[in-house]
Formats: C-alpha cells, structure tokens, sequence
C-alpha cells in the first residue's frame, strides 16, 4: 500500500514540477506591465502586457488578474476577461468585497447571470484538482502514523 501510494505521489510531483513555464519571464512582463501603467501612464500598454502574460501561462496568480481588472475598471476599459480568468484560477466573487474599487460594481456583478454561471463553471474544474491534492496528503500524513 505504501509502495502505490508513493508511486502515485511521486508520479503527481513530475506532472506538476515538469512544467517548463519560466516564471522569471511572467514577472519580469508583469513589473514591465505596472511600470508602464504607474510609471508612464500608458494604460494601454498595460492592458498589452497584462494579456500577453495572461495568453502565455497557463497558471496565472490572482493578485495579477485582479490588478489588471482594477486598472481596466479605473481607466473605464472593459474588466470582465480578468474577472473570468480569476475565476479559472481559484478567484471567488465574493473575494472583490476586499477591493474597493469593486464596491459600486460588486452588485452587478452578484446579479450578472452570465457571470455567476461562469464562476459556477469554473468552480466546479478546480475542486476536483485540489480534492486529489488534499487526498494524497491526507493519504501521506496516515503513512508517517503508522
């Protein structure tokens, strides 16, 4: 039993670290995407790199999606991609309460059926991925008790 379960570990640990993305480029493209919005106030070039980034990788970290929806709804350009995409990495709608930006849209957004059905949708392909993830430590965490 120890012997297939480490197996199956060890096996999840080459799918997950093989991936040959660089991170080093995605952030360097990011600091170029804030720089010009921060910096040069150049909104469009922002957006650029932000999805450019966004097409590259397929993991993308929220905080980014949620910065490049912020400017977009800052600069009155159209947000709603980033706040899908969040959702497709593990955002929830309920985290924008925290942003203050959203607070006028936050309403509209709650009553955006469209939206709502996307995050439903999304929800529903990252639980399976993180029940397989908490399985295998619930799994490894019984084999050092015995």
């Amino acid at each position: 039993m120890k012997q297939k379960v480490l197996l199956l570990l060890g096996l999840y640990s080459c799918l997950v670290f093989s991936q040959t993305d660089d991170y080093t480029k995605y952030h360097t493209l990011i600091n170029k995407a804030e720089e010009l919005y921060f910096m040069e106030h150049k909104t469009d070039s922002t957006l650029f790199y932000y999805n450019q980034v966004f097409k590259e990788y397929n993991f993308i970290y929220v905080k980014d999606l949620v910065n490049a929806a912020q400017i977009a709804l800052f600069e009155k350009r159209p947000y709603r991609f980033y706040i899908e995409k969040g959702f497709e990495q593990g955002l929830k709608i309920a985290h924008l309460n925290y942003y203050p930006l959203f607070k006028k849209e936050l309403q509209k957004l709650q009553k955006d059926t469209k939206l709502i059905k996307t995050y439903n949708q999304n929800r529903k392909n990252i639980l399976p991925e993180l029940t397989f993830i908490i399985e295998i430590l619930f799994i490894t965490s019984l084999l050092k008790i015995n």
